[in-house]
């Protein structure tokens, strides 16, 4: 530097670092603090700033900052409520429950959101508010109330003229069905979903119902349809380039059906990438999901041990986050491997807790799977009495969902062929307790509902001579029947929904009773006739040195029932098994569903 010369270095002063007042009512930690702060600025507290507020909200939510986003709604409804601004309130409380949903604090968001629904002076905030409410209740299994917010979206989408969001609000309602286990009103709705939103670029439902119609299938054992609509929802993922949530949701399935068609480096390839995808995205209900999906593809490759660490891992991750379905499924399948590996003992209470999680949605597709289980486990512990029970249990679950799957008559059979379990066991009990009789009605039992199943979905109709008027009514009375009793089912319900239960119950069964007097054809064609006795299949030999046989396959015996008319005239009935190899015939048959020996895994 030359001599000489003098450097001045001038000093700036620092911009004020002071928090705004928007910094400060986010960190403000209760309501009451919130209200000090705006009492101390009145000048402040302007439309300016519940625009700051509502926008960083809005900006966490979409980038997955859920605490954050919280904090920004609720300084907001401080704000709109100090300026009388009922839609700022709406929105704010929208905001804030939807941001409590995605961190599955559920029961947090539902009052938020049902304020925003009743009280918003927007009817199209308040119909979305609806949908969002409906969304929340089918995670909380109150399928009832599911229904009853989607309606109420419907009605208002309905006056404004929205056809997307008619869309919706019919998803909604679809989705409570399905949750319901009532997969034929469920499959109805998601078509009449799409069909709306066809001529709108409306790809986020069209998306969605795609993938919930091949669930549906998947469910049932149709795979190619399954596929077909899941092939489908991908190519609008990728074409409209949605998020990274909608694609590990595919996946998700896609997975399962994978699974359930043999094609396990497929399907564990897919569930390792929906998970990395799910995690990114902090979709925490899809994860419990991903984890127990893996879980069964590493049991179906012979990977019990694997298997039980992903269930666990799942089981602890749902039961921490509330998230009732994939707890369901882990604990099941959980209590499944453990009598795979030989430990009753260690899946009683696994069996047990499953239970106790499906009677909550009190849904037939929930119940069967862990009566059946606890069934197992019972028989596997010499408990003979109480495995006889819950294998019953679980037979009235099957049959009464039987009568809500979707589709024609293969989708009929591959249902029922994959769900025969608690009937074999059953089957394999009255046979070595030397139960003929008992063995043989079970038998005919399961061949009825599966030949029913062929004959209602192929071109012979079960509705007999009803009128359209009587098919209505009925079907009428069984849905609000049916949504009276998921509502019952929840923990302490009231005197009210008692009630109601009660007298939907009552009118339904008369209704039905009315029916069956008018038309006793109707009881026969719907397979709710007795079973097939020795008796009545006595009458059907010819005469002395006469037989009859009638054979039950299950995956480890073949059973005989052999009536023979003596001489005297007498009949005689004895039931002959013989150990056959259950993976012998899934290697001659590889398309089978796994389901079909009886786990019952997804």
């Amino acid at each position: 530097m030359p001599r000489g010369i003098l450097v001045l270095v001038l000093l700036v002063p620092l911009a004020s670092q002071t928090p705004s007042l928007a910094d400060r009512l986010q960190a403000a930690a209760t309501d009451s603090e919130r209200v000090s702060l705006l009492d101390a600025e009145p000048a402040a507290v302007d439309a300016a700033l519940l625009d700051v507020l509502s926008k960083r909200g809005d900006d966490a939510l979409a980038h997955l900052e859920f605490p954050k986003a919280i904090e920004a709604y609720r300084a907001a409804t401080t704000v709109a409520e100090r300026l009388h601004n009922p839609l700022g309130i709406a929105q704010a409380q929208l905001g804030e429950g939807r941001a409590l949903y995605r961190l599955t604090k559920f029961a947090d968001a539902v009052p938020l959101v049902r304020a925003a629904a009743e009280h918003s002076p927007s009817q199209p905030l308040a119909a979305f508010a609806w949908r969002v409410l409906a969304t929340t209740y089918v995670q909380m299994a109150n399928n009832a109330a599911s229904i009853d917010a989607a309606r109420h979206s419907l009605e208002i989408y309905r006056a404004v003229g929205d056809q997307s969001g008619v869309a919706g609000a019919q998803f909604n309602i679809a989705n409570a069905y399905f949750r319901m286990g009532q997969y034929r009103q469920a499959a109805e709705l998601y078509e009449e979903c799409i069909k709306i939103v066809a001529p709108f670029p409306d790809n986020a439902i069209l998306d969605l119902a795609l993938k919930n119609l091949g669930s549906i299938y998947s469910e049932q054992g149709d795979y190619p349809v399954a596929l077909s609509h899941l092939e489908h929802a991908i190519r609008i993922e990728e074409e409209a380039k949605l998020d990274q949530r909608a694609i590990a949701n595919t996946l998700s399935i896609l997975g399962i059906v994978y699974r359930r068609v043999g094609r396990y480096a497929e399907a564990l390839q897919t569930i390792d990438r929906g998970l990395k995808l799910a995690e990114s995205s902090s979709e925490t209900v899809l994860r419990g999901t991903l984890l127990s999906t893996r879980g069964t593809i590493r049991h179906y490759q012979g990977d019990d041990r694997g298997a039980l660490e992903d269930y666990r891992q799942c089981a602890a991750f749902a039961q921490e986050h509330k998230l009732r379905s994939p707890e369901l499924y882990a604990r099941n399948d959980i209590a499944l491997t453990e009598l795979d590996l030989g430990h009753p003992e260690a899946a009683l209470p696994e069996a047990e807790r499953a239970l106790e999680l499906a009677r909550q949605s009190n849904s037939p597709a929930d119940l069967w799977g862990p009566l059946n289980t606890l069934g197992k486990t019972y028989r596997r512990m010499k408990r003979g009495a109480e495995a006889r029970q819950a294998f019953r249990d679980s037979i009235v679950a099957i049959e009464s969902w039987r009568t809500q799957i979707a589709g024609s008559d293969r989708e009929g059979l591959n249902f029922f062929s994959a769900i025969l379990s608690p009937y074999q066991e059953l089957l394999a009990m009255s046979v070595e307790e030397g139960k003929a009789e008992e063995a043989l009605a079970i038998a005919e039992r399961a061949k009825a509902r599966q030949l029913l199943d062929v004959l209602t979905r192929g071109r012979v109709q079960t509705a007999g001579n009803l009128s359209a008027a009587d098919r209505a009514r009925e079907e009428e009375l069984s849905r609000e029947a049916a949504q009276w009793n998921a509502a019952v089912s929840r923990p302490n319900p009231s005197a009210a929904t008692l009630a109601s239960f009660q007298k939907a119950a009552r009118e339904f069964e008369a209704f039905r009773a009315s029916l069956y007097t008018a038309h006793p054809e109707l009881k026969v064609r719907r397979g709710e006739a007795d079973p097939l006795t020795p008796d009545d299949a006595a009458a059907l030999l010819p005469g002395a040195h006469s037989l009859l046989l009638e054979y039950a396959l299950t995956p480890d015996a073949t059973y005989a029932s052999v009536l023979a008319r003596a001489d005297s005239g007498k009949t005689s009935l004895t039931v002959r098994k013989r150990p056959r190899e259950g993976k012998r015939l899934q290697a001659r048959a590889p398309t089978l569903r796994p389901a079909s020996a009886g786990r019952g895994r997804a």
